[in-house]
């Protein structure tokens, strides 16, 4: 009873649901948003894993991917909330740089994340990694690749962390210091 008020917010803001699954979790995460009882969703796409026929399951679920965020901007358009959103789009690990012998990829620990929306510096890269698919070490004051005698840093989890806190104005705030994040 105690969340009756905002599940009316949400029944008032909820469209029609999308025949698509995927859309389906768009909607709900923006509508909560809007209704504001949610300030944060999570969208689940699977089937990343390929240790089999990479490139063309890729292809599939890159392009499945790329229709939901689309649609999730669409939607966040329509129920007028585009302007707060920050998307993160990422994975829990990356794929081998060489195909197995199922002509698949296996599992990496160097993986990338895209950034964007509300606060975000866009139309940027940070950090690379060398001809083998490992991680170089970043020039912390410009996000490029250490050279010469910088000394440079790896960027790890704790990174993104700092600086999805940063993008959300949580950085420097109770809940910040209360939950540290070590670099």
């Amino acid at each position: 009873r105690l969340g009756s008020d905002g599940l009316k917010r949400l029944d008032e803001v909820l469209p029609e649901p999308d025949a698509n699954a995927l859309h389906r979790q768009a909607q709900l995460v923006v509508a909560a948003y809007k209704a504001r009882v949610g300030v944060a969703g999570n969208l689940f796409h699977s089937n990343f894993d390929t240790h089999s026929d990479h490139d063309n399951q890729q292809r599939a679920r890159m392009s499945e991917l790329l229709g939901l965020v689309k649609f999730l901007w669409d939607e966040a358009e329509r129920q007028a909330v585009a302007d707060k959103l920050v998307v993160l789009i990422c994975s829990d690990f990356g794929r081998t740089p060489q195909y197995n012998g199922n002509m698949g990829k296996d599992h990496w620990s160097i993986t990338s994340m895209v950034a964007m929306g509300a606060g975000v510096v866009g139309n940027r890269m940070v950090g690379a990694t060398d001809s083998g698919h490992n991680a170089r070490m970043i020039d912390p004051a410009t996000g490029a690749p250490a050279e010469g005698d910088v000394a440079g840093v790896k960027v790890t989890p704790a990174h993104d962390q700092r600086g999805m806190r940063r993008v959300l104005g949580l950085a420097g705030t109770e809940v910040d210091e209360r939950f540290p994040i070590a670099l």
